[in-house]
């Protein structure tokens, strides 16, 4: 029960196994300043291959809402909404050892307009995603830490994050987070602190 994407920002080295299929739904929600962005559902498809490589798909729907200046030097909300930005990655834990339950991976994943989404609620660009992962786990507790690069045509953004789960009984665990974006340009950078908590339905064991 690490920290790891979704529910948080930052990504962990774990993936499903070898034939495995992990589905997640989510709602997301960016309401900070005069701009508003809701991703409800966003769609997160995870599938495994062999025990190190994860393929994954991802695609929202955006109902988003922001001030656009008037002419007359006022400013007025503007609404959009409809299917938002593809995301396809691919995930490779190249190192993992179960003694000291340190592990690495790898998640080259590129954002690109979904084929008829809505250009209103698109970033309009394709942007290149690469962050590199570490994880520890302990006996009740681990760490997670990311750090990459997202890159397009018109810039490069860099970023990192550090999280922490904490096993408070057999179903549930607690998630801490702290995540720096645009750490390269200084007037832009965000600094997100979040928590939550997640709970175990079922565990299945062939």
């Amino acid at each position: 029960m690490t920290v790891g994407s979704p529910p948080m920002q930052t990504d962990d080295t774990e993936t499903p196994g070898p034939n495995n299929w992990e589905v997640n739904l989510l709602l997301d929600g960016d309401l900070a300043g005069s701009e508003r962005r809701i991703e409800a559902p966003l769609l997160d498809i995870n599938y495994g291959y062999g025990d190190a490589l994860q393929f994954k798909y991802e695609v929202p729907f955006v109902v988003a809402r922001k001030e656009e200046p008037t002419v007359g030097g006022g400013t007025m909300p503007v609404g959009a909404h409809g299917v938002g930005d593809s995301i396809f990655g691919v995930k490779y834990r190249f190192y993992d050892n179960n003694d000291s339950g340190l592990s690495f991976a790898v998640y080259p994943q590129v954002q690109f307009r979904t084929p008829g989404g809505a250009r209103r609620v698109s970033e309009g660009r394709t942007v290149l995603i690469f962050p590199v992962i570490m994880t520890r786990e302990f006996e009740h507790a681990s760490i997670t830490a990311n750090v990459g690069i997202e890159a397009s045509s018109l810039d490069r953004r860099y970023f990192a994050s550090f999280g922490v789960g904490r096993r408070l009984t057999e179903t549930v665990a607690f998630l801490d987070e702290i995540v720096g974006k645009d750490l390269n340009a200084a007037h832009a950078t965000l600094v997100l602190h979040n928590m939550g908590l997640r709970l175990k339905l079922t565990d299945t064991q062939e």
